[in-house]
């Protein structure tokens, strides 16, 4: 029943980020979460600490992607509430700004305690993502887009 309603949880925080709530994701942070997002020389690559710096990176991507959304495809839940361990498969898609599509595959793997997450490791098909940010410079007109620092 716990997986279950941990399955259940994840979906709707997918939902929520997708009407552009990442808020919803910030407020499951605990103080010390560790977040990564594994995607070198890109403005999306982070090693971040803590709800705020995991909010300023959430707020880097939707400007990086406005309206980007994701498909929850599967979740795979271990553990019990206090040491909980998440693994989610989603797709990634977005409207670019040359109005071309960017499609994706991600893998986030999540720890949880007490339904806080303490790290948060998401991977995309780094490739895929380096074109689209690519893209999304030339077509606002802001040539290459080099790396951004957390």
């Amino acid at each position: 029943m716990y997986k279950t309603i941990v399955r259940a949880r994840v979906r709707r925080l997918w939902q929520r980020i997708n009407l552009g709530d990442y808020e919803a994701a910030v407020k499951m942070a605990a103080p010390g979460l560790r977040f990564r997002f594994l995607a070198p020389d890109t403005p999306l690559d982070a090693d971040v600490t803590g709800p705020e710096e995991f909010r300023a990176w959430f707020a880097r991507l939707f400007d990086l992607f406005p309206g980007i959304t994701f498909e929850v495809r599967h979740i795979a839940v271990v553990g019990w509430p206090w040491n909980t361990a998440l693994a989610v498969r989603l797709g990634v898609s977005a409207r670019l700004a040359d109005g071309t599509e960017y499609e994706n595959d991600a893998a986030q793997s999540i720890l949880l305690r007490w339904g806080r997450m303490i790290e948060d490791t998401v991977q995309e098909d780094i490739a895929r993502l380096r074109a689209a940010v690519e893209r999304q410079a030339r077509a606002r007109g802001e040539g290459h887009v080099p790396p951004v620092a957390p």
